[in-house]
């Protein structure tokens, strides 16, 4: 299995849209479409990292984003450590897959922020101005297929 963490907020929305459209939730069909190219790659399920977990179970979350043509497959989302980086979240659900048995294949990171600490190898950093580029994408598989641990 090979995991896309994933942020929305800065990823699969940008700030002009945010601020023009004054929608608390938001995303972009565009960058769904882009999402939906890593989403392609074999084996690979999406684990909600952004703080929008924290308010939408993972069900509704899917129903959400397949309303705005999202293909792929939201399996789970990462825990919420309270004064934490996301890093840290996303380290302690890799490990938890581990000790379960589940040793994942691959993964990478989609996330406008930079607080991954030793996980930023496998980072996608994107620009919440912009949200998921081409570039973003072709960075992402590469992760993915090469091998992201």
């Amino acid at each position: 299995m090979k995991f896309v963490f994933l942020d929305i907020d800065g990823v699969l929305n940008d700030n002009a849209s945010m601020e023009k459209k004054r929608e608390l939730y938001l995303v972009e069909e565009l960058l769904i479409r882009r999402l939906n190219t890593i989403c392609e790659v074999p084996g690979v399920v999406c684990v909600v990292s952004s703080t929008w977990r924290r308010r939408w179970p993972v069900p509704a979350l899917q129903m959400f984003l397949d309303k705005h043509g999202f293909t792929g497959r939201i399996v789970d989302r990462t825990p919420w450590f309270p004064n934490e980086e996301r890093g840290v979240e996303i380290a302690a659900y890799i490990e938890e897959c581990k000790q379960c048995g589940l040793q994942p294949e691959s993964w990478v990171i989609l996330d406008d922020d930079e607080d991954m600490g030793p996980l930023a190898i496998f980072h996608v950093h994107t620009d919440g101005d912009i949200g998921l580029t081409n570039e973003d994408v072709d960075k992402a598989i590469a992760i993915l297929t090469v091998g992201g641990r």
